[in-house]
């Protein structure tokens, strides 16, 4: 059984060792940690437990390279994370955790997806800026057209 109310027990977390807390403090979202610390378990590898200590750690990992594989699985990792919680129509979270993906590694795909999401929130300047960022990865892509006419 998976415990939903905290945000280190989602299924994707353990495999890939990405808690949302971390993903948060890796793009300087002081907001996001102040709101996933409470609900998130003392990470081991994280010397000094606290908020400025968790975006001070997730500074100096980000500062390391990622390798190609690396990068691949957790860009894959983050994307199904965002299809799952579009799915589940939380087009806002989802387009936060497209957001998370695309830091990683920027592709056609995700900004057509978080497009979508901002779309389907009434952001249609929003919508419209990720449909050009699309279209600019892949000119001649009739989904990335889609989405700018759509926006």
């Amino acid at each position: 059984v998976v415990n939903f109310k905290r945000v280190d027990t989602f299924p994707f977390v353990a495999q890939y060792g990405n808690l949302p807390i971390e993903l948060a403090a890796k793009r300087d979202c002081m907001e996001e940690v102040e709101m996933l610390f409470p609900l998130t378990s003392p990470i081991p590898t994280i010397p000094n437990w606290s908020i400025d200590g968790i975006i001070s750690h997730a500074k100096f990992e980000s500062a390391k390279p990622l390798d190609g594989r690396q990068l691949e699985q957790t860009k894959a990792t983050l994307k199904a994370h965002a299809d799952h919680l579009f799915r589940l129509k939380d087009y806002k979270v989802a387009s936060k955790a497209y957001g998370v993906a695309i830091d990683v590694a920027p592709s056609a795909t995700l900004y057509a997806n978080r497009s979508l999401c901002k779309l389907l929130l009434d952001d249609g300047e929003g919508a419209l800026s990720d449909a050009l960022r699309c279209r600019m990865l892949r000119p001649n892509w009739v989904k990335a057209c889609y989405r700018q006419a759509a926006a």
